[in-house]
């Protein structure tokens, strides 16, 4: 499924992030899918860096994968969520990178926000006691309000 067209409100692992065999799962997109060259001008990926970046995070934890674009060993998983979309942190060194782009729909989600995720904290209690599975947006489209909205507070 090509970035263009990806319709879920996250961004999961990519296949090549998968540091242990046993852990592949058919239903991850391929970084591939999301390398489009000379699709961003420098300006537009630096907006793009300083809003995944004024991003809250919403739960971390050490399990390994690894980069997508260097093959290299990560211990670190955290996830980000604009209120809208829920990422992990590998996506802060990918959007660096000059052929990666994000899915149309959350592109045009951050141009209306004017590049800006405003200022929202997560509600810690919500998302770690299992009151809500903030999880379940990354099987959600666009067309559905995000799930993660109900441990975000603004």
């Amino acid at each position: 499924m090509l970035y263009q067209i990806w319709n879920l409100r996250c961004i999961p692992f990519f296949k090549e992030e998968i540091a242990n065999p046993e852990d592949v799962h058919a239903s991850f997109p391929s970084i591939n899918d999301f390398r489009q060259p000379d699709v961003y001008t420098p300006t537009l990926r630096q907006l793009l860096y300083e809003y995944i970046n004024g991003c809250p995070a919403v739960i971390a934890t050490t399990w390994p994968r690894k980069n997508a674009y260097t093959g290299k060993r990560e211990m670190e998983l955290a996830y980000f969520t604009d209120g809208e979309i829920i990422f992990n942190n590998l996506l802060h060194h990918y959007i660096r990178e000059p052929d990666f782009a994000l899915p149309e729909r959350w592109l045009e989600i951050i141009r209306q926000k004017n590049f800006n995720p405003g200022p929202l904290t997560i509600d810690a209690a919500i998302a770690s006691n299992a009151t809500i599975n903030i999880f379940r947006t990354t099987n959600q489209g666009f067309e559905e309000i995000p799930v993660v909205r109900q441990a975000v507070r603004k």
